[in-house]
C-alpha cells in the first residue's frame, strides 16, 4: 500500500483562494494514485471552495507525492492525515505527478516539467 502526499493549490479560507501560498494538503493510504484521488478528493468537497471575495479554488488536487510504502499487515485504504493548509509539497521525492484540470490525466513530473524533481 502506496502512502501519498496530495496537494490542492491554494485554499477557500485565504483571500488569494487558488493563489495562495498555503496550499491545501492531505496524506492517503491507497493502492494507487487514482485511488488516492478517490479518497481524498470528495473530503476537499466538504472544504471552504470559495473565498469571501468569491475566489473559487480547485475541488480536486494538482499535485501527488508518493512518500513511500506501509507493509502492516491488515491496513486498509484511507486518509492518514486529515487537510492542512501549509507551504508547497514535499521537494526531493523520487516520484511525483501533476495535472492542471480534473479532466486530465496525471502526468510524472518530469513529463510536465522536462526535468526530475530530484535535479533541483
Amino acid at each position: 500500500m502506496n502512502i501519498y502526499f496530495l496537494t490542492r493549490y491554494g485554499n477557500g479560507t485565504d483571500d488569494d483562494g487558488p493563489d495562495s501560498s498555503a496550499d491545501t494538503h492531505m496524506i492517503v493510504r491507497a493502492e494507487s494514485l487514482g485511488r488516492a484521488c478517490e479518497i481524498g478528493e470528495p473530503i476537499l468537497l466538504r472544504m471552504p471552495l470559495k473565498t469571501e471575495r468569491g475566489r473559487e479554488v480547485a475541488k480536486y488536487f494538482h499535485v501527488a507525492t508518493i512518500l513511500g510504502v506501509s507493509n502492516g499487515l491488515g491496513e486498509k485504504e484511507g486518509v492518514v492525515s486529515f487537510p492542512w493548509y501549509g507551504g508547497s509539497h514535499p521537494h526531493g521525492c523520487a516520484q511525483v505527478w501533476r495535472r492542471d484540470l480534473l479532466e486530465e490525466g496525471w502526468e510524472t513530473f518530469e513529463s510536465y516539467y522536462g526535468e526530475s524533481p530530484l535535479e533541483n
